[in-house]
């Protein structure tokens, strides 16, 4: 495991090389027993600026979205989208984060009652020291 270290937002910038990220879930079913939607072991070893998208081309208006985000198995971002908010989810609000070199990244999806076809999309620059 790496060793924490804090740096500065000027500290880490996109690779000279434009080296990219992806990962995409293809379309998965949720219910309330919730889905891992990306899995993946270890990102490799540079840091990686993280955008995560979600899409749902079903009405949601009677359930509630629960979204959550684990880094080493440790939750680094969670999301309760309730029902009011949840009718369209196109192309859901971009989510950016920073995620460690040598990092285990889990993308958990939920939903109380019923089951609904939902995607992620995950792209990212790997970054390096500036």
């Amino acid at each position: 495991m790496s060793e924490n270290k804090t740096i500065t937002p000027e500290s880490l910038i996109q690779t000279n090389k434009g080296e990219k990220f992806f990962s995409y879930s293809g379309v998965q079913t949720i219910d309330s027993a919730g889905t891992d939607m990306i899995n993946i072991d270890n990102i490799g070893e540079r840091d990686i600026e993280l955008f995560v998208e979600i899409g749902c081309a079903t009405n949601l208006s009677s359930d509630n979205m629960q979204f959550t985000v684990l880094m080493n198995e440790l939750i680094i971002f969670q999301n309760l989208t309730n029902q009011v908010h949840t009718e369209t989810l196109s192309g859901y609000n971009e989510l950016r984060l920073i995620i460690s070199a040598n990092s285990s990244l889990r993308i958990n999806l939920s939903v109380n009652t019923n089951s609904y076809p939902f995607t992620v999309a995950v792209t990212g620059n790997y970054l390096e020291m500036g």
